[in-house]
């Protein structure tokens, strides 16, 4: 006769101890944020790039207007209010974490505009995954 015995309350307290720590996962929020703020900053200066499609450029009209009044500054940037507000932490940036969700982004109201477009201006997008920020 063979007689196997197993204690599996190791193994039922390991996966008690595994349930609790993803009801929480506020900790890993906090490196996807990081991530997502990296990310974004890839994305502004690769002008589009980083998410597939690089940005349409301006309007002549727009791009004289934005060369006397914000000369040098590149495209989504002449204030920097709507960057800096995805890239750091400001008064605009929305960064709220609870144990089972996270919100990223700004409330600057251009922010929208920009990333799907309108019928004066072609979208150009700000926030988005890629492949390799799915695979994270």
């Amino acid at each position: 006769m063979l007689r196997i015995v197993y204690d599996v309350k190791p193994a039922v307290e390991a996966l008690d101890a595994m349930a609790e720590r993803v009801r929480d996962l506020r900790p890993a929020w906090r490196a996807i944020i990081l991530y997502l703020k990296a990310a974004t900053i890839q994305q502004f200066a690769s002008l589009g790039a980083r998410l597939g499609s690089p940005w349409q450029p301006l309007s002549p009209a727009y791009e004289a207007y934005k060369a006397v009044k914000y000369p040098g500054k590149p495209i989504l940037r002449a204030t920097d209010a709507m960057f800096e507000s995805l890239a750091s932490t400001t008064a605009d940036s929305i960064v709220e974490m609870e144990p089972q969700a996270m919100t990223y982004g700004t409330r600057d109201r251009k922010a929208r505009w920009h990333q799907r477009g309108t019928s004066r201006m072609p979208a150009r997008k700000i926030l988005g995954l890629i492949a390799q920020d799915k695979q994270m």
